[in-house]
């Protein structure tokens, strides 16, 4: 065992040095950078202007994504453990880099700040690690979201599909940056533990989730807010039987939210994927026994959902995140003032309701 650890240290230092001296350096100049560099600074560009150019439609004004510091790896394929050189995005004010080369990239708005190192992180185990495609390093007092990229990830191929460069980079730079004073219920797992799966229960989840359909592009605000005390109760009756589900609502307030910025920034980029059926996707997945999901990715989506129906609810509702105690669905439950679990009777009214869903 201490044979094969040192044998794999031995590895990745020998893989770190290698790509140091055999791989690419850039020389500051953007026509001398391959096509991999090119296509990354065009889309961290454009990504950049789209966020200066609509603060409050990505998060908040108090939030740019085009400011926070960044370091970028350049890795010669997705999942690969070393990087030939990063590339360290608005860092001056956190950093020393008198001994770094400068880029020019002056015809790409927002990128004023870029300089490459060949030996920046070089020492950092973690980023050296295979699979380990980001990191948030502390610089100062400053979280500074540290992300690997390849062909790969910037052509869209790395998994989950369509997934590319710009959602990823936005989604965990919200993590790391947006979120860092962020509270959250003491002892919330990432996941919740002991998810139930009856019929039960999965009965009730799906009429949710045909609320949650059902208030996908309703223009009628008053239908809106039906629909979101529909919603609200049938989660508050989950709640009420199934206790261990309490935690939703802080997986909804962290990873929902940083779907919710990976859209609206893919939004005004002209790119905003198409939602499909919450209550299809269900289906599908009882359909097949696959169920595990539901103990954590499907808080991304319903997180995200939330946070289209507070825009036009209560629109004061990202700047309350920040508060102890404040989530997505707290907020929502507040601007439709529902309270408490509905009584049998108007519970299976809403169930028949949304039984043809």
């Amino acid at each position: 065992m201490v044979l094969t650890l040192v044998l794999a240290v031995l590895v990745i230092a020998a893989g770190a040095v290698g790509w140091r001296v055999l791989g690419p350096y850039p020389t500051g100049a953007f026509a001398d950078l391959d096509d991999v560099d090119q296509t990354m600074f065009r889309q961290l560009s454009e990504q950049f202007g789209a966020a200066a150019a609509h603060p409050d439609e990505v998060w908040t004004s108090g939030w740019r994504f085009e400011r926070q510091p960044l370091v970028l790896l350049r890795t010669s394929r997705d999942g690969a453990s070393q990087w030939a050189h990063a590339f360290l995005v608005n860092m001056s004010d956190h950093v020393d880099t008198s001994g770094m080369r400068p880029m020019q990239l002056d015809d790409l708005p927002h990128l004023d700040d870029v300089v490459v190192s060949k030996t920046y992180g070089l020492t950092d185990v973690w980023n050296h690690l295979p699979g380990a495609d980001f990191d948030v390093d502390d610089v100062g007092g400053q979280p500074v979201l540290v992300m690997k990229y390849s062909d790969g990830l910037l052509r869209g191929e790395v998994p989950p599909a369509g997934y590319g460069f710009p959602t990823y980079l936005v989604h965990e730079d919200f993590h790391a940056t947006a979120q860092q004073d962020w509270t959250y219920p003491e002892g919330d797992a990432p996941f919740v533990e002991g998810y139930p799966t009856s019929d039960e229960h999965l009965d009730l989840l799906r009429a949710e989730l045909a609320a949650f359909d059902a208030a996908h592009d309703e223009a009628s605000v008053a239908r809106l807010s039906e629909i979101a005390r529909d919603l609200v109760s049938l989660r508050l009756e989950r709640e009420r039987r199934w206790p261990q589900l309490t935690p939703q609502a802080s997986l909804e307030k962290m990873e929902g939210t940083a779907t919710y910025v990976e859209r609206a920034a893919a939004r005004i980029r002209g790119e905003a994927p198409e939602l499909g059926s919450m209550t299809a996707a269900l289906d599908h997945l009882r359909q097949q026994g696959q169920l595990q999901g539901l103990e954590r990715d499907v808080f991304y989506e319903t997180g995200a959902r939330l946070g289209t129906i507070l825009d036009v609810l209560a629109p004061d509702w990202k700047a309350r995140m920040a508060d102890e105690g404040s989530t997505p669905f707290s907020v929502l439950a507040e601007a439709v003032g529902v309270v408490a679990a509905p009584d049998a009777a108007e519970l299976q009214v809403l169930l028949d309701g949304y039984a043809d869903a």
